[in-house]
């Protein structure tokens, strides 16, 4: 359930990367499409369920609560249970060109529960993820795909035996928020196709409510509220 959270809050995400040759990767504002001096974010989620024939917004699911430097770069990233309980955190480890090498998530009692490194292209965007659990075996491989723009338009999902297990393709609307997701099996078989529909934005002009439709039905809605320096 940990991995599957995890990786549906990366599909959540605009992810727009651009060139740099310096090995530099883009901040955390930029791969979130987040306008301003973002200090914090957090994103609440919630099912939408279907009751008597209407779709309602169900109770919260999950929150991720974000931490973020003066230098856009994410520092910690906390995820809540529906009782407001602490899941895991996560802390970003930087290295050279202030580029995210590492992020490491641990328990609520402190102790390490997995760990992700990830690689890059030379014009500095992630190409590659992969987590171990706390005792360094693999959980999951996954590598991205971008387009002449430096813009991620597909994503490999491999599992711990290295077997291919999807494939995402993505669609970015003119403001750079993720417009469509098409999920397919390994065997090319596509099995949701999730649109995103924004609305209430702030000052800074980034959405604070979001609703996807996966295969045409509404699926869950996302909330923001975003502080700044």
């Amino acid at each position: 359930m940990k991995i599957c959270v995890r990786l549906s809050l990366m599909c959540l995400c605009a992810l727009v990367l651009g060139s740099c040759h310096s090995k530099k990767s883009k901040n955390f504002l930029v791969t979130e499409n987040l306008k301003g001096k973002v200090k914090t974010m957090t994103e609440t989620f919630y099912p939408i369920e279907e009751k008597d024939g209407k779709f309602e917004q169900g109770k919260m699911w999950f929150k991720a609560c974000y931490k973020v430097d003066e230098a856009g770069k994410k520092t910690e990233w906390v995820e809540l249970n529906a009782d407001s309980t602490v899941r895991w955190k996560a802390i970003s480890k930087y290295g050279a060109g202030n580029r995210e090498e590492e992020c490491d998530g641990y328990k609520p009692d402190g102790s390490l529960d997995w760990k992700s490194v990830y690689k890059y292209d030379e014009n500095g965007n992630k190409i590659e993820e992969e987590e171990t659990n706390a005792g360094g075996v693999k959980n999951y491989k996954i590598v991205f795909v971008y387009n002449q723009q430096g813009v991620r338009t597909e994503r490999y999902f491999y599992t711990a035996d290295g077997a291919l297990y999807s494939k995402s393709a993505y669609v970015f609307d003119n403001a750079g928020n993720l417009q469509e997701e098409d999920v397919y099996d390994k065997d090319g078989t596509l099995k949701t196709k999730t649109v995103s529909k924004y609305d209430n934005l702030d000052k800074a002009g980034n959405w604070l409510r979001q609703v996807q439709y996966a295969n045409d039905n509404p699926a869950m809605v996302s909330e923001r509220e975003i502080s700044y320096y």
